[in-house]
């Protein structure tokens, strides 16, 4: 925790040095929601049989800035969430900083902070650059990478460099283990299996989790670094960094782990997970050509290579390439509330492999890093007035992968009651087409049963 404590301090030093300025002035907002969700699915065979079909979550989103003077500011983006069915409190910390401007274009930041490195992150969140929340995984939150960041911008071109001397990897679900078995109550968690064959018996799997300390995790430090341009209808941004794999990679010691007896078979694994160092290097290139917008990505993702022990059953990955296109225009006159359509392609070459050791197979005993791997997406967004004497907004996305042979939707509607009432709805929807598959241990076929309905409020003050 050394290291962490010392970036705290030097914010704190930071952030006490700016109190002596002028007066605070803060702005933003903050926001209670409730909202119900039901699994729709829930009867199918692929839900797992752990999960809550339908709860509650009572949420309090924080998002506020702070300036102090012209130099100094601070933002803290977070948001605490109860899940009921789960029983368990979600706190995820998207961004906390505090930020000097040294002049007018030059600045220096220290904390957790929110930065654009990508347009393949941010339309499609595959988090190789920053880290994630995914309790739930259709509707994952990005979050900022942690450490000093030190920018500077022009008329046309600009620069930033990260020192990342803390690691916080992507949250996910709540799970733990009763009776040596993964439990959980979220369906976007799934447990490993609990059940093998062994010379024609089947037999219980029990396992053991070999957590990290907290200063094992955060003691994994890194860089990175972007290069930014943009002059009249072209943009570009050229971004690397060496850093932890935001997904741990899992593996267990396999060899002599089952115990024969006369009563039942059973084998003990240990999970251990294993922090893998990666390079991550990305160049975006964007146009404005009328009324339309066009972006395109290429990333190249590089792990490091490690000796895997052969008495292991490891989760691997390998080199990656990903290209990304996207093409977008207002259906109406350009403002806020205009409607808006968005297409996009995303291709994958390489990234998860078979696992390595003896109980390797056709499909992998580990949950893909990646979400997608041949996908065609098109999103519109649509505001409505007049309806009830209210605004309505309204949000929707498909997506199909041609490998998985899966389609996806999220769908959102919000309407604002008055300046601080909104009601929502939301509609997730997953599934797989029928036809034969190149990659059938994809995210669609693992999450298949997980369509799901939610409805709440939201007040904000």
């Amino acid at each position: 925790m050394s290291t962490l404590i010392r970036l705290l301090i030097l914010a704190g030093f930071l952030a006490s040095h700016a109190a002596y300025a002028a007066k605070l002035q803060t702005s933003g907002s903050n926001s209670f929601s409730l909202l119900g969700s039901q699994y729709i699915s829930s009867s199918q065979p692929y839900f797992s049989d752990q999960a809550e079909a339908q709860g509650g979550d009572l949420s309090f989103a924080l998002k506020q800035n702070f300036s102090f003077n012209d130099r100094w500011k601070a933002q803290v983006q977070a948001k605490d969430m109860w899940a009921a069915s789960e029983n368990w409190n979600y706190v995820d910390v998207h961004q906390l900083y505090v930020q000097y401007r040294a002049s007018s274009a030059a600045t220096i930041s220290v904390g957790r902070q929110l930065h654009t490195w990508s347009y393949e992150e941010s339309e499609w969140q595959q988090g190789l650059f920053q880290p994630r929340y995914r309790e739930n995984k259709m509707r994952a939150e990005d979050a900022g990478l942690t450490g000093v960041f030190i920018s500077a911008k022009g008329a046309d071109a600009g620069f930033m460099i990260g020192v990342l001397p803390v690691y916080i990897p992507d949250f996910g679900a709540h799970f733990y283990l009763a009776d040596q078995k993964f439990e959980s109550k979220n369906p976007w968690f799934r447990p490993p299996p609990s059940n093998f064959n062994f010379r024609g018996e089947r037999g219980e799997i029990l396992y053991e989790v070999e957590r990290p300390t907290n200063e094992e995790v955060l003691n994994n430090p890194g860089v990175a670094a972007k290069v930014e341009y943009g002059r009249r209808a072209y943009s570009g941004r050229a971004s690397y960094a060496y850093k932890p794999m935001n997904t741990f990679l899992l593996g267990f010691p396999s060899e002599n782990r089952v115990v024969v007896s006369e009563a039942s078979d059973v084998m003990m694994l240990t999970a251990v997970p294993r922090f893998v160092y990666h390079h991550v290097a990305s160049l975006d290139n964007g146009w404005k050509e009328r009324d339309w917008q066009f972006t395109s990505n290429l990333t190249y993702e590089s792990p490091e290579r490690y000796a895997s022990r052969s008495d292991w059953t490891t989760q691997e990955a390998t080199p990656a390439f990903i290209t990304t296109l996207s093409a977008s225009r207002y259906l109406e006159t350009p403002g806020i509330g205009a409607a808006a359509i968005k297409f996009g392609f995303f291709r994958l070459w390489g990234g998860d492999i078979e696992d390595q050791g003896v109980f390797r197979g056709q499909t992998s005993l580990f949950e893909r890093r990646y979400q997608f791997n041949e996908a065609y997406s098109v999103g519109l967004y649509k505001e409505f007035r007049g309806v009830f004497g209210k605004r309505l907004e309204t949000e929707t996305r498909v997506i199909y992968d041609r490998l998985q042979e899966g389609m996806m939707m999220t769908f959102n509607s919000a309407l604002l009651i008055n300046r601080n009432w909104r009601a929502e709805f939301q509609f997730d929807v997953l599934g797989l087409t029928g036809a034969p598959a190149q990659i059938r241990d994809g995210f669609v076929s693992l999450y298949r049963a997980n369509d799901r309905v939610g409805v709440g409020m939201t007040y904000v003050f």
